[in-house]
This record gives C-alpha cells, sequence and structure tokens, in this order.
C-alpha cells in the first residue's frame, strides 16, 4: 500500500491541531443545540416565547432577511437567550 505524502497546507493543519476558535460556530448553531439539547421542537418554543416558529427558525439559520425591521432582531434573540438559559 502506498500512502501519499500531504501536500503544504495539509502539513500545517497535522502540525497545529485545531482549536475551538477554529471552527466557525453561528449564534444560530448554538440556539438550535440548546433548543435539541432541552428536547424543544420550533412550536413548543413559539408557545414558550410567545414568537412565530418561522422567526425562531430564521434566528437558527441566520436568516435576517424574514424580519420585517432589523429592530426586532435583538428583541427576539433576547427572549430566545432567557428562555434556553
Amino acid at each position: 500500500m502506498k500512502w501519499r505524502e500531504p501536500k503544504g497546507s495539509e502539513t500545517s493543519q497535522t502540525a497545529h491541531p485545531k482549536g475551538f476558535d477554529d471552527y466557525d460556530f453561528r449564534l444560530g448553531d448554538i440556539l438550535r443545540g440548546e433548543r435539541a439539547t432541552l428536547g424543544k421542537s420550533l412550536l413548543d418554543v413559539e408557545k414558550e416565547l410567545k414568537i412565530k416558529a418561522n422567526y425562531v427558525a430564521a434566528i437558527e439559520n441566520c436568516d435576517t432577511t424574514v424580519f420585517e425591521s432589523r429592530v426586532l432582531l435583538p428583541v427576539l434573540l433576547d427572549h430566545t437567550h432567557a428562555i434556553l438559559s
């Protein structure tokens, strides 16, 4: 069996393992993970937060085009964080 020699970019990754900051995490990923950890569906969160499920899904997908106003987004994030914390 022949082993392939790593190229320049591959050797730098194997020489230095990735740290926490090397991964791309978004707020939506964290919120989705917390919701899943708590075993809540989008409809459960909608009932608890009194926020439309499509808004919660948009926050989790980092899709700001769903919101009519940019002012609404920080308020929704604050409420979502309060429930999931």
